[in-house]
This record gives C-alpha cells, structure tokens and sequence, in this order.
C-alpha cells in the first residue's frame, strides 16, 4: 500500500498478533468475511459515495469516507487516498483501517515519479493497478507490514501493491485510493476488483465535484478580496498597490511568506522597480527586507527570467526539493540556493507566479509555504495565476495613472513657464515701446516737415509691437489654468455692439460694411441695421466673463474684416438654439473673402499659425488672434469653428451655453 516509508516500516513480530492485521488462519467476529460479504453493505456504502455529488462537503471528508466506506465494504483492512498536489507531488489525505497508521501518515507527501514508475510496471486490473511483490521501483511512501503469508498461489505478499487512479470525467488523475491487507489473505478475484473498481470511479467524480466546488468558493473569496486592490488603482501608485496587494496574498492564499516584486517601468527611467514583502505571524521579526534578492543578483535575474517564461507559457514555477516537479532551465545549484535561502524559514519550496497585463510581464509574485503546511493545490495555484493577472492590471492601471500624473505634471510645468516666458517678453517689449512711442512725438515735433515718412513707419510698427504684446499678455491669461472664469451674466447683442467699435475705423477706411442686429445704443456709420429676433436681446444671455467674451467677438469680426477685400461685406447673427447639453447662444460671423485652404483649417486655432497662401500672408497679423477666441471658447464651455471655401469667404461660428 503506498503510504508509508520502506526504510522505516513497522514490523510486526510474528508470535505477537498486531491489532492491524489479521492473521489469516483467525477469523474477526467483528469483520465480514469478504467472500461472503453482506452486498447490501456495499450498496450503502456506494450510495453514501453517490450521495456525495449532492453534498457540501470539502475534499478532506469526500476521500475519508471513500475509504471507510471502501475498508467496511471491500474487505481490505487499510485504505488510503493520495491527493496530486499542485507541485507534482501526491499527499496522503486520507487514511482508513489503523488510527495510529492513519496520524502517522496524514500529510505525508511523495513524488508523483515514483506512482508513474509503479504504473510502468503495473499489471492492469481493468482500471486498477496490481504491482507483484519484488517488482517495486519506489524508495519512499510505501506501507510494508509483516502479516503471515497463507501458502497458496495466490496469497498476497507483503509488498503487493494495488491501486485505483481517482479521475475526472474528463479523465484527468486527480488522486490515487490505495488498499492493503485483504481480510482473506489473498489476492483479490473478478468480484472484488470489479467492486473496488466501481468504488474508484465514483469516488473520483465525487473527489473532482468537490474540488470545482472549493475552486469555485476559492475564486468568488479572491474576487471579493482582489477587488478593492483593483478599484483604487487607478488611484494609487505603484508601490502602494504592491503594499496592499502583498498584505491581501498573504491572507487570501495562506502563505507565510510573499514576496511581490515589480520590475523596472521602462517608461519612467530606472529606480522605478518596487518590492513589497510579508510574513505570516509564525514568522514575527523575521526582516524579510533582508532577505529580498539585490537588484541584479542572480537570484534576482533568475526570478525574473522564471517569471517571464511562465507568463509566456501561462502558468506557474516551483523551484523545490525533490518531490516537486523541475522547472525548466534552472540548474540545480541555483535551485539549491533557493532552498538554502528558505531553509531557515522553514520553507522547502517556493512558487513563482507572473504578474502581468495583456502580453508584458510586469513583475512576480514569489510565494512560500512551510513544510508542515498544507501542501499546494491546484485550485490555490489557479488562484495564484488569476491573482498574478489582477494585481497585473491594478500595476498596469497604477502605471498608467502614474505616466498621466507625470504628463499632467510636465503640461502644468511647460504652462506655467510659457506664461512666465510670455509675461517676461510682454514687459520686457512694453517697456522700449512706450519709450519709442515717446520720442516718436518728440522727433514728430521737431521734423514734421523733413520726415513724415519715417514717422509713419515708427507708429505703424509700434502699434504693430503693441498689439503682439497685447495678444500674448490675452493668450498667457485665457491659457492659464489657475485663472479660473467667474462667470456673470453676459449679454452677447449689447456685448457685440460693444465690439464693433474697435474694428470701425479699419471697416471704413476699406469701405467693408458689417451687417449686426440691430440694438442699443446706436451704432456709428457703416454699420447696417438688419434687425433681431425678440429686439431687446435678453434671448442671447450667457455666463462667462464680460472682457474675454467681448474679446473673443473682436477677435472673430477683426479677421472677418482684416481677410475680406475693400468695398466687401461681414454679416454678423446671434441665435438661440437647442444643443446635446442644453440650450446654448450661437454667434455667426461670414466674410465673402479670400477664405482657408482646406489644409490650413486644420491648424487655424494653433498659436502663431499663418497660412501659406500669399494672399493670407500679405495682410499683417500675429497669428494669435483665433487662437486666442479657441481659448476662451473652451474655458466658458463652448466651442469655435469654421467653414470656408479658398476664394469665396469663411463663416465662423463662436457656440456658449446659455445662461440659466
């Protein structure tokens, strides 16, 4: 039977009858005889195994009462079920027949090497293996007692072994139910096989319904506990979400040691990579900080080179003792110092898990249990690959938080150094301009006769010079962020009239007529009343600030006029209409002038964009003023746009949201 170690055995001395084997020439009182077996009392333990698709229960309860039920029906006197372990390993779960054989042996664990060799050399019973004795390859996890042998050709011998794999439907092992010592003495016939046969099939898909049934519980409990890691990541840093994640792991999959290491963002430079580690309270003191790999050792890179390989394969590493399966490419002087760095933790083993988001591999999660702990399962390392992918997402998430962080950082700086830029130019250029404007006059007083020319030509600039600084000094204002608009009602038809006036005299000298609504107080010449729904002007309220708005029109009518040619027209409107969000105030203003080249409309609301077109560029301008409109279109809630066709004119449309 295979669940005890051959070197250590207990013998049983032959004049001393052990209360755990029957000899063969007594009868037990207590005990059917197997050949005449009750098969009523097979069925009920067959139902009681049947019953248990139904039921509950973990898998520690499901295999104890295969094998009560397998030793009360059977007539074997021992009985044992071996689960396979997620590390390639087989653990004694449950034990019948012997309560001191059955404390000795629960949680003993060996190599699933050692049942494949057994299988190798099986003789096949249908779906049960029968190793003879002698022809065993084991050395470790086999019960050997030292009952009398019967003579008879088919008397079972002390080290015959037989054994049933518990599958799942799909035929996957997922244990092994082992019996011993017949209460005949002999090997089993066609009847008891087929019984132990029928025992194992049912046992194995009660064992895999109650394995999906702790896998599906072990899943829902990590969800609810992943969850809260994945809801604030996208408001946490990175090493914040290695904090907390480290401290969930080690609760969730009861582990005494977690080590959760997240490797360099390349995208934020090195120094970025963060490590956070746990232990359980077996552990307190311990200064796990200590015992983390230095960036670059060759723990460290062997880690990581682990970590990566098993994401691209989408599953896990142990590196262990020899009961746990070989990972891949790690030497065994590697794997041995993994196990000599663990030792005095009381560990044999650990697990690597990636940690990873869509096809990068982030980081991993080293994860580490001690001997007399429960053995890995499956379902826990299924787990562990599904938390791997989580707190993958919660770092890919805090990552990107962290790079937003960073660029909005990096804007604000960029703005705010503009802005000072700007201000630092504007007062620099006021300054020698309000000098040239001033000896200007002075010159124009002494040589009004003799230099005319010059004198023109000394205001044009200037007042050139002046306007750009203005616009920049506008720019750096509407452009600012802390300068937050406090809105108050604006009239937008008494607001445009306003604006008409700055843009009059350049109208009238190049005979252009601009046609407005009609309104309050009258306008001076050149200005054609056409008239406005409701008159008074009260439909056209928004909320915003009065001199930027203000700006914002003679910006929009200034260009209409300065693009449109001499004796030409710009026709201004307002109108109330329904927008996505509410009502909102349209002002329109269309010029039948040169108009914008497709490619140049684009770009119109760049600063310092002027157009490639000769004809554009021949009319002076700064290349701030729609830019400028863009801006404060975007600080009151609206929005700027234009239509225009190259030759034929352009129509802008300047879209607020109406007051309340």
């Amino acid at each position: 039977m295979v669940v005890h170690e051959r070197s250590g055995a207990p013998v049983v001395d032959p004049g001393v009858v052990d209360p755990g084997v029957v000899d063969p020439g007594v009868v037990d009182p207590g005990v059917a005889d197997p050949a005449t077996a009750d098969p009523a009392e097979s069925l009920r333990s067959l139902h009681r195994i049947v019953g248990l698709l139904n039921e509950d229960h973990d898998t520690a309860t499901v295999l104890q009462l295969v094998v009560d039920g397998v030793t009360a029906a059977a007539g074997f006197r021992l009985a044992a079920c071996n689960l396979v372990r997620g590390d390639g390993s087989l653990e004694v779960v449950a034990v019948a027949g012997s309560e001191e054989l059955r404390a000795e042996l629960l949680g003993a664990r060996w190599s699933r090497a050692e049942l494949d060799a057994d299988y190798a050399v099986a003789e096949r019973w249908g779906t049960l293996r029968f190793v003879p004795a002698g022809h065993s390859t084991a050395t470790t996890a086999v019960y050997v007692s030292d009952h009398p042998v019967l003579d008879r050709p088919d008397a079972w011998q002390r080290d015959d072994m037989l054994f049933a794999p518990l599958c799942s439907p799909t035929g996957e092992v997922l244990g092994v139910l082992s019996v011993d010592l017949p209460l005949d003495g002999v090997r089993p016939g066609p009847e008891r096989r087929e019984l132990l046969e029928v025992y194992a099939t049912h046992a194995g898909i009660a064992l895999n319904h109650a394995q999906q049934r702790e896998r599906l519980r072990e899943r829902l409990r990590l969800e609810r506990a992943t969850r809260a890691v994945l809801e604030q990541s996208s408001r946490l840093d990175t090493a914040k979400v290695v904090d907390r994640s480290a401290d969930l792991i080690t609760d969730a999959l009861g582990c005494e040691v977690v080590w959760l290491q997240v490797f360099d963002d390349e995208e934020a430079g090195p120094g970025r990579r963060a490590v956070g580690s746990r232990h359980g309270s077996r552990l307190a003191g311990v200064d796990l900080a200590a015992l983390v790999p230095a960036d670059g050792s060759e723990l460290a890179v062997l880690t990581e080179r682990t970590a990566r390989r098993s994401w691209v394969q989408g599953t896990w590493a142990f590196v262990g003792d020899d009961r746990t399966a070989a990972v891949p490419g790690v030497p065994d002087e590697v794997r041995h110092r993994v196990l000599q760095a663990i030792e005095p933790l009381g560990g044999d083993a650990v697990v690597v898990v990636p940690v990873g988001a869509g096809a990068d591999c982030l980081g991993c999660l080293v994860l580490m249990r001690r001997r007399d702990d429960p053995a890995w399962t499956t379902a826990e390392l299924q787990s562990a690959r599904q938390l791997g992918r989580d707190v993958g997402r919660a770092v890919a998430h805090a990552r990107l938080f962290e790079r937003e962080s960073r660029l909005r950082t990096d804007l604000e700086d960029l703005d705010r150094y503009k802005s000072a830029l700007i201000g630092t130019i504007c007062h620099e250029l006021r300054t020698p301009l309000t000098s040239i404007s001033g000896h200007a006059q002075l010159v124009d007083e002494l040589l009004e006769r003799e230099a005319p020319r010059s004198r023109e030509a000394l205001e044009r600039n200037v007042a050139r010079m002046v306007t750009l600084v203005d616009d920049l000094l506008v720019l750096a204002q509407v452009g600012d962020p802390r300068q937050e608009v406090v809105p108050q009602p604006v009239d937008l038809l008494r607001t445009l009239h306003d604006a008409l006036d700055p843009v009059q005299v350049t109208a009238d000298a190049r005979r252009v007529t601009v046609e407005a609504p009609a309104a309050p107080p009258a306008v001076g010449a050149g200005v054609t009343a056409t008239g406005a729904p409701g008159g008074d002007g009260t439909a056209y309220v928004v909320a915003g600030d009065p001199v930027e708005l203000e700006r914002a029109l003679v910006n929009l009518v200034g260009n209409a006029v300065k693009y449109s040619d001499d004796g030409g027209r710009v026709t201004l409107s307002l109108a109330r209409r329904e927008g996505p969000d509410g009502p909102v105030v349209v002002f329109t203003c269309t010029d039948r002038g040169i108009g914008i080249a497709p490619a140049d409309q684009e770009q119109l609301f760049t600063e310092f964009f002027r157009s490639g077109d000769p004809a554009a560029r021949a009319r002076p301008g700064t290349g701030l003023g729609l830019a400028i409109v863009a801006r404060i279109a975007e600080r009151h809630g609206g929005r700027v746009s234009v239509r225009s066709r190259l030759g034929e004119g352009s129509t802008f449309e300047l879209e607020l949201p109406a007051a309340p």
